[in-house]
């Protein structure tokens, strides 16, 4: 989740910079980079719960 996370703010990020024609855009990367590790260890972790949740459940 992390991983595609990161990957993509990075495909948003080149995206913009295409369209405004100006890749600094790039400024915000860091912060993107951070907050894209922070939620995608989240969504790991709920995704794995849900996971252990719902395989008890199924057939």
């Amino acid at each position: 989740s992390m991983v595609g996370a990161v990957f993509h703010n990075i495909g948003q990020l080149f995206v913009a910079g295409l369209v405004v024609h100006n890749f600094s855009v790039y400024v915000i990367l860091p912060v993107l980079m951070i907050s894209a590790i922070i939620t995608g260890y989240f969504v790991g972790i709920v995704t794995k719960q849900l996971y252990k949740s719902l395989g008890n459940r199924m057939i």
